[in-house]
């Protein structure tokens, strides 16, 4: 047997196995050290804040806009460097503080050790040593409140609870056994870790009881050490981005680009490498390069994250916005995600001895409260269900090793602390004299008289609690029993194990994964003696001839926005998948009740085990038609592994949790979502995205701005490139006739003009765009599949470009020909020129043709075929842009040092009509090309409705145009 199926083995075989011995010397310790390992974690090897700044500044983008410098620099062109270096600067110290942000957050993965001393036995005496010092083979003591220090076998166990939560998400304690577990079915298969009954795992914490153990595993072969090791080995990292792999082969491509055109330019100089001809050859390669894109998408995301912040939604690494507008699967958690996280009142069914029931109550009310509906008014019942109910409430009180208790006797609020299922049954007590309050007021009128004999605390083999109670009022002896239905009914009179209905009840109550308990009493036993205590009884004398009271149903009920949350997921095109360490009967419950698979009986595969999954083959995932929509007692490493499948299928995955167990796979995903208030540090501190209200329904709405994002980068990306191509065309074309009387040609645009409309004129209307509000249809389209760069994207670009390049070229050609005398004048591309002014005044038309068409043309870029007039004209920003950059370029033609030597033109008068005119015509061009694409192309956008997306079909909508 593999020494790490510690498990499978007997408690005496494993510390045999692993060299356990009574004389635990110093030697011992080490030859234990040297052969198993420390008891460390594998830590997270982070960047310094001085590694973060090179790893931004050394890029394809940066490296471009440095040669752009140093050109500058080379020409003496100081204004134009000091804008190039502002660029820079402003693009990568966004970056650089998120990313160190992240790198600090990660030094949570430090603290996964959790408790920092053990007690251990060694030569035969209990010890407190550093967590550190804990060798395989060591026997360690546990106790309540302790946290565990390594993977141990249980030896010895008393009433032992263990809170699992942080390796299975599971709310609800462990009971412990001893016993070795039976192995698997199927060979190939392992237990799962939430059903290895007799192990505890390190990180875990006692939930109360004590225990005792033989450490075999310890550091990074225990459970949390393989979670921390993946966490730590680098993991999928910060991957590139699909936007950003393609802004920086568009940043080559037109790098290159530029080159051919600089080649250009020295022709047309004659092959003269003068400084003119460098200053123009700078002015084309500035006016191809956007250079504010990559600052304007930085500062559109920080805007976007605010937006999500106020929406509870807090993201960490900014190129997370980007792939949640392209997510197809979200894969979450059930506990704490999809639920409550909290167990709650659910059904009470009042029975005969028999077993027959009599009444199904159900609570509605909130939680943490004595209020309450009940199906039925419990004052309405019959005389034997009301005096079934009564003594049903007295069991649940009086066996109770847990207190909940009002804040305020006047409020309806309660408060308590122990065992979750414990307080569920307290809260349907204090439910239940809600209901009764006109006669039972509260828990101490139940209390009442009764006097304490004796408690047989709740034990894992008979699954039974039970109490002795005597009152001297009434002369009643009392015994009161609770625990799992198959241990109570066998020891009730009037058999109601072989009652059908009760079976089928019971059948029903855990198909829909309630968890279900039985209360029972006998009154026979005499316990009027003060010295009395039924522990110094046989128990198995003391807990038969019982009568059969209820049946008491708690659940972790999902919440209700998760119910709409689904529905909305599917309604957009995205799966979403439970990967739960739950059983797979109340993972199948919570799944239908939520949405995520419809009622009945599932389809096969749809649901499955972490050990099954685990068992399998990468190849035999990829076989299956579909991947599983519910994986129960899931693994860390199973939902590592769902992520990768879905990653082979071409999916882009969401991973939403808040245990330590879920940090490797929400690391994994495409975008990991952790809960801001249940979640550890740890999955905080990997996660792209902290959800501050622990709400799925949050991740609908990141979605959504997820998409808006993409949306809206998609068309100010379009709206800045038109900008370069237009200025591309004004520069390029005017090398064939704008040339003086030397031969060489003109600057119909200045290297800093191209430089103010690329980065300011164009910045306003981009951000503008970027506060678009979503399209009503967004959440009922598929989701993003292409890149910001279609071919019809960028069939726009260089329609609009060309247009706009034109008109520009248009007005400096008639205002030089037509309105003015055609003077070329001398050196007119510096500013020693002489005789300038036909040609300042006609650069003063180009650029102030080309500046207002650019801003008029954002309302363009606000849908790629609606009429401009359709979409909403409620966006200030964009309004506010277009004014602002109109009253920017009086300053800019009228100031005169500003015009004259830094933008080198010079405002006139007949410019402003004629660009007036220009802007209308553009508009019309526009509007009449938008109408072609409508009339011939297919339909833009198809909704999810209108086509079959992972089997999920939504009826009732029509394509958009």
């Amino acid at each position: 047997m593999a020494d790490e199926h510690y498990h499978l083995m007997s408690a005496d075989d494993a510390y045999k196995a692993v060299g356990g011995t009574k004389d635990s010397s110093d030697s011992w310790v080490e030859k234990q050290r040297e052969k198993y390992g420390s008891n460390k974690l594998a830590e997270a090897a982070g960047r310094s804040l001085v590694a973060v700044i090179i790893s931004n500044f050394v890029n394809p983008i940066t490296a471009i806009l440095g040669a752009v410098l140093v050109l500058a620099c080379i020409l003496e062109e100081w204004i134009e460097a000091i804008v190039v270096i502002l660029v820079i600067l402003l693009n990568n110290t966004i970056s650089i503080i998120q990313e160190y942000k992240s790198e600090q957050s990660m030094d949570a993965i430090k603290h996964l050790g959790g408790a920092t001393n053990a007690t251990v036995v060694r030569n035969g005496r209990a010890q407190q040593i550093s967590l550190a010092d804990v060798v395989v083979g060591d026997i360690v003591e546990m106790k309540q409140g302790d946290v565990v220090p390594a993977d141990i076998r249980l030896m010895e166990i008393s009433r032992l609870e263990i809170d699992e939560a942080v390796l299975t998400g599971e709310s609800v304690p462990v009971i412990k056994t001893l016993s070795a577990l039976p192995p698997p079915a199927e060979k190939d298969q392992e237990i799962a870790t939430g059903d290895r009954t007799n192990m505890a795992f390190r990180q875990t914490s006692i939930a109360q009881g004590s225990g005792r153990g033989v450490v075999v595993f310890v550091g990074g072969k225990t459970e949390i050490g393989k979670i921390a090791a993946r966490l730590a080995d680098g993991g999928s990292g910060d991957k590139k981005t699909a936007l950003t792999a393609t802004m920086e082969r568009l940043m080559y491509g037109l790098f290159f680009v530029g080159i051919l055109f600089g080649v250009l330019i020295f022709w047309a100089f004659n092959w003269q490498i003068s400084d003119q001809a460098l200053l123009y050859a700078s002015a084309t390669l500035v006016a191809i390069l956007p250079e504010a894109a990559i600052v304007l998408i930085t500062v559109t995301m920080a805007i976007s994250v605010r937006r999500m912040a106020a929406s509870n939604a807090i993201v960490r690494k900014m190129v997370a916005l980007e792939q949640l507008g392209k997510v197809t699967d979200i894969c979450s958690d059930k506990t704490g995600t999809l639920t409550e996280g909290k167990m709650r009142p659910a059904r009470l069914v009042v029975c005969r001895p028999d077993g027959s029931p009599m009444e199904e109550l159900v609570p509605e009310g909130p939680a943490n409260s004595r209020k309450a509906t009940w199906s039925t008014a419990l004052s309405s019942l019959a005389s034997e269900p009301m005096e079934t109910l009564t003594d049903a409430l007295r069991a649940l009180v009086l066996c109770s090793s847990t207190s909940m208790v009002q804040l305020d006797p006047n409020a309806d609020d309660l408060e308590g602390h122990g065992s979750p299922t414990e307080l569920a049954l307290m809260e349907t007590a204090w439910k239940v004299t809600y209901g009764l309050r006109d006669t039972v007021p509260n828990l101490d009128a139940v209390r009442a008289g009764w006097q304490a004999r004796g408690t047989f605390d709740f034990d894992s083999k008979t699954k039974t609690m039970s109490t002795g109670w005597y009152n001297s009022n009434t002369g009643v002896s009392l015994i009161t029993v609770k625990g799992a239905p198959e241990s109570i009914l066998p020891r009730c009179a009037g058999d109601p194990i072989n009652n059908a209905r009760l079976v089928s009840t019971m059948d029903h109550l855990a198909s829909q994964g309630l968890r279900v308990l039985a209360v029972a009493q006998r009154t026979d036993l005499p316990l009027s003696d003060s010295a009395a205590d039924v522990s110094t009884l046989e128990r198995n004398d003391v807990e038969k001839d019982l009568r059969f009271l209820a049946l008491c149903a708690v659940r972790d009920p999902p919440k209700q926005s998760s119910i709409t949350a689904v529905k909305q997921c599917y309604s957009a095109g995205i799966v979403v998948r439970m990967l739960t360490g739950d059983h797979p009967a109340t993972a199948e419950a919570i799944a239908k009740e939520i949405g995520i698979i419809p009622h009945g009986q599932a389809s096969k595969g749809v649901i499955t085990t972490g050990p099954k999954m685990d068992a399998m083959s990468d190849a035999e995932l990829d076989k299956m038609d579909e991947l599983p929509l519910i994986v129960a007692r899931c693994s860390p490493e199973s939902k590592v592994r769902m992520v990768e499948a879905l990653h082979r299928r071409g999916k882009v995955a969401a991973m939403t949790g808040d245990g330590v167990n879920d940090s490797p796979s929400i690391k994994e995903a495409d975008v990991g979502i952790a809960m801001g208030i249940t979640g550890s540090d740890v999955t905080k501190g990997v996660a792209d995205i902290v959800l501050a209200d622990d709400n799925f329904a949050t991740i609908v709405s990141a979605v959504r701005e997820g998409r808006r994002i993409f949306a809206s980068i998609s068309n100010f990306v379009m709206h800045l490139l038109s900008g370069n191509m237009a200025e591309a065309v004004v520069l390029l074309v005017s090398l064939a006739f704008v040339i003086d009387d030397n031969g060489f040609p003109i600057f119909v645009l200045s290297p800093i003009a191209i430089l103010f409309i690329n980065t300011a004129t164009g910045s306003g209307p981009a951000i503008g765009i970027a506060l678009d509000d979503c399209a009503s249809d967004l959440m009922k389209r598929p989701p993003v599949k292409h890149s910001i760069f279609t071919k019809e994207t960028i069939m726009d670009c260089m329609f609009y470009g060309t247009v706009m390049g034109g008109m520009s070229l248009a007005a400096f050609s008639i205002y030089f020909w037509v309105i003015a005398d055609a003077n070329f004048g001398v050196n007119c591309n510096t500013n020693e020129g002489t005789d300038c002014d036909t040609v300042l005044e006609a650069r003063a038309s180009s650029f102030l043709a080309l500046n207002t068409l650019l801003l008029v043309h954002a309302y363009n870029c606000r849908h790629q075929r609606m009429p401009f007039w359709k979409s909403p004209l409620d966006n200030w920003v964009l309004l506010g842009s277009l004014i602002g950059g109109t009253l920017i370029c009086l300053l800019l033609l009228y100031v005169p040092y500003l015009s004259t030597k830094v933008f080198k033109h010079k405002g006139g008068a007949w410019e402003w009509a004629m660009v007036g005119c220009l802007s209308v015509a553009f508009m019309m061009v526009c509007e009449f090309y938008k109408l072609v694409k409508r009339t011939f192309l297919p339909p833009l956008t198809t909704y999810v409705a209108d086509k079959k997306l992972d089997s999920i079909t939504v009826e009732g909508a029509k394509p958009m145009l």
